[in-house]
């Protein structure tokens, strides 16, 4: 009986891997973890030959059958499906740094924010494609990642070697699951990268400071775009960011509330921020200065 989306997406982990057939030699892997693998099982005289047709859900049930189908076009020519996919692969462009935009394209944009989806674009581009982007993802090695990081941890930016050590093995991954890499090799620089050192803020933790704050807040010389900034921000406790880019039309005067749009949110979930009657009234007096434009806190 062939498989349906339904199906394979409620499949259910055993004790031991077991196999789903859909027809035509493709199968359905489901390992004790709960992932799942596509399998395509032919014989070629009397030798039995299996291919890896991808990872679930990267490569859905409708992409399996495809990828079965193209495969078994030229049988009749004496054709072996393992030969025509490794041909395939041959000629597919198997460059790191093309494999890495694929992802950002299909993995992180209209699921994120531009801004960190710019940020991933521009470490991976200044940093590991210089020396990754024109290699074959199949054929980089944990020692060739490791120069790459050390490079950065050169310039005294641990952080942000850590930072491109995980873009990587998400490229990697992404690779593996779409059938064009065996294995993540960043795996095996587990422990090789310096620390990162964690910077606490400073923070005020009691009534006394907090009370000088709130007096230098009153006592601030400046626009009164600035002053409504800082008040704004102690009320809503909102990140400058989000201030910043705060939009007229976001706010609701009558339910009292900020509501931030899900393109600017990094978990591209609407956040609803309730106003209190101070903040409502700095927004009506400072509404008159900048209404008549798109955002109400732009210096």
């Amino acid at each position: 009986m062939a498989l349906t989306e339904l199906g394979v997406k409620s499949a259910k982990p055993r004790d031991k891997e077991y196999m789903l057939g859909d027809g035509r030699g493709l199968w359905l892997l489901v390992k004790p973890d709960g992932k799942k693998y596509w399998r395509l099982r032919y014989w070629v005289g009397d030798k039995e030959r299996k291919i890896s047709l991808g990872v679930y859900p990267t490569v859905g049930l409708k992409d399996a059958r495809i990828k079965r189908d193209e495969l078994f076009k030229m049988p009749d020519k004496g054709d072996d499906p393992a030969e025509t996919l490794s041909a395939k692969k041959d000629v597919q462009d198997l460059a790191f740094e093309s494999i890495a935009r694929e992802w950002i394209d299909k993995q992180l944009k209209g699921i994120t924010t531009k801004k960190h989806v710019r940020a991933v674009t521009n470490r991976l581009r200044y940093h590991a494609f210089p020396m990754l982007g024109n290699k074959n993802i199949k054929e980089i090695t944990a020692p060739q990642i490791l120069d790459v990081l050390r490079k950065i941890e050169e310039q005294e930016k641990n952080y942000t070697a850590h930072l491109v050590s995980q873009y990587c093995s998400r490229v990697f991954r992404y690779a593996i699951a779409t059938g064009r890499a065996e294995r993540d090799p960043v795996a095996d620089l587990r422990g090789a990268l310096k620390p990162c050192k964690t910077k606490h803020r400073a923070a005020i933790i009691n009534v006394g400071e907090m009370k000088q704050l709130l007096l230098a807040m009153k006592n601030f010389i400046g626009t009164e775009v600035v002053k409504a900034a800082v008040w704004f921000s102690a009320y809503t406790f909102c990140r400058p960011g989000e201030i910043r880019q705060a939009e007229w039309s976001e706010i609701n005067f009558d339910a009292c509330e900020w509501r931030i749009p899900a393109e600017k949110m990094k978990m591209r979930r609407p956040h609803i921020v309730p106003l209190a009657p101070q903040v409502i009234k700095l927004l009506k007096d400072l509404q008159p200065i900048t209404g008549r434009g798109r955002y109400d806190s732009r210096i």
